[in-house]
């Protein structure tokens, strides 16, 4: 029995279905070994996405190499990323005289997430509210469209 440690034929062209058949369970084990499972999770969605160009291309002779190159090169950015994003921000904060702690990314997604399930009426009234706090923090407001808070990244 094989435990997919053996080369591939060099001359052989892989399909993205062959390889993840093969080297799935593998690599998500290895990446939330290396990452943790939140993380791990979108690093691997994504490497598979990068690997896609790859399909077909004959001569890969290590893949779990490869995709454990492009996982590394996926986490280095999305932790450089991260600590830019955390510094940035805790220099405003910082900077503003806020005392206040930064939501993270999961509880601006389940924030986003309630407010677009409530009632039509009721989001109407979320958007009076941000109009209200850019008016207050001086921004100024010729639209709904400026009531927006930007976006993280924009």
């Amino acid at each position: 029995m094989s435990d997919g440690l053996e080369k591939l034929q060099p001359d052989a062209p892989m399909t993205l279905d062959v390889l993840h058949g093969r080297y799935a369970a593998w690599f998500r084990a290895r990446l939330v070994r290396r990452y943790g499972a939140q993380d791990a999770e979108d690093i691997l969605q994504e490497a598979w996405l990068r690997l896609a160009p790859y399909q077909g291309v004959t001569g890969i002779r290590h893949p779990k190499a490869l995709l454990l190159k492009i996982a590394s090169n996926l986490a280095a950015d999305k932790f450089g990323r991260r600590r830019r994003r955390d510094l940035h921000a805790g220099e405003t904060v910082a900077a503003q005289g806020w005392n206040i702690e930064l939501p993270s990314q999961t509880d601006e997604m389940f924030a986003k997430q309630v407010v677009m399930g409530l009632p039509q009426p009721l989001r109407d009234v979320e958007l009076v509210v941000e109009c209200y706090l850019a008016l207050a923090a001086g921004r100024v407001v010729r639209s709904a469209r400026d009531c927006r808070l930007p976006e993280v990244g924009s």
